[in-house]
């Protein structure tokens, strides 16, 4: 596939000149670059100039198994924009609302550790402590 403006899947980018390597290289020892991110292994496969990203998974099970392996959170496409503000927050409010859930019910509180590694990947540690704060002397904004 071409990869250019008719591509049929949208999963394909057109790598800058062609992404075959050659031309003027790296230095020795660094990583190559291809429009404008180091490919490490694990990444995009790249053929003929067109690189093919991973699908993203759906599933609840492989969300788990994404968060447990990296530090960054999985896409969600309730936040599709680069400012992750409101992807923060909402993680944070879905931690407390799972855990007082599952306290009430009596229950394991363990599948709220997603909502958990999500927010603090994305929240800054000082947001964090004040939320926590707020919500220990009952003046947190949001509703848990």
């Amino acid at each position: 596939m071409g990869g250019g403006e008719g591509s049929a899947d949208p999963r394909e980018v057109e790598l800058p000149g062609g992404g075959s390597g050659e031309g003027p290289g790296p230095p020795f020892g660094a990583e190559p670059y291809r429009g404008g991110m180091a490919v490490r292994g694990g990444g995009a496969a790249v053929r003929g100039g067109v690189a093919r990203l991973p699908a993203v998974s759906a599933s609840s099970q492989d969300r788990e198994s994404a968060m447990s392996n990296h530090s960054t959170p999985p896409f969600d496409p309730r936040f599709p924009n680069q400012n992750q503000t409101r992807n923060c927050y909402q993680n944070f409010r879905d931690f407390h609302r799972c855990t007082k859930i599952m306290k009430r019910r009596g229950k394991d509180s363990s599948p709220c550790v997603y909502y958990r590694k999500v927010y603090h990947s994305l929240c800054p540690l000082s947001w964090v402590q004040r939320w926590t704060d707020q919500i220990r002397e009952g003046t947190f904004p949001g509703k848990i």
